[in-house]
């Protein structure tokens, strides 16, 4: 036989940046996507009759608002939430926060988002993998701090980042895993060499 498919993706995000006063910006917006196929094989001539592997769509539609405010020119905190609606899943709060304070060259940052991902149509469906319409969505709690500071006016700067990821259901070859656990110290520098 021969696999055959028609996909589809389709979306659209609208958005409005506002400031209600001095030092805050809010966001709010709406995500609307829908992706999905048909997929079949399609026997060779005289061989048996063609056999159905998937034809579905799955459709997604998230509104958010997300809160930014400046404080004494040197604090600046953000929070925002998401509430995501999955046709296979239903709905899904997703928060997040952060804080950053500037001081001269330096700036410390923490934050703590949470992060959602439904399983896509390839991972439930794809013929040269592992078919499980069961899967679960993806599921995470991300928490990070960074250090950053600015050199030589500017031109030399560097960064340490300090992160925890607990999850659960990451999906891997057509299974959920269970629960995670990742940790770890990232560090980045640029030097700028000219103007």
């Amino acid at each position: 036989y021969w696999f055959r498919s028609k996909d589809f993706v389709r979306g659209l995000a609208l958005f409005e940046s506002f400031y209600l006063f001095e030092g805050n910006q809010f966001t709010a917006g709406v995500d609307y996507k829908q992706f999905g196929g048909h997929a079949w094989n399609q026997s060779k001539p005289g061989k048996d009759a063609d056999s159905e592997i998937m034809d579905n769509k799955v459709t997604e539609v998230a509104g958010y608002l997300t809160a930014q405010q400046t404080l004494f020119d040197h604090l600046t905190i953000n929070a925002g939430v998401r509430l995501e609606n999955n046709s296979g899943y239903g709905n899904e709060w997703i928060p997040q926060a952060g804080l950053a304070y500037q001081l001269n060259t330096s700036t410390f940052k923490a934050s703590a988002s949470k992060g959602f991902r439904s399983p896509n149509i390839n991972e439930m469906y794809a013929p040269w993998g592992m078919v499980n319409p069961d899967l679960e969505p993806e599921e995470m709690w991300n928490y990070d701090i960074s250090y950053l500071q600015s050199l030589l006016n500017d031109q030399l700067n560097f960064e340490i980042t300090a992160y925890l990821a607990k999850g659960q259901n990451m999906v891997v070859a057509g299974q959920n895993t269970g629960k995670f656990e990742n940790k770890g110290i990232d560090f980045g520098i640029n030097y700028r060499l000219l103007p």
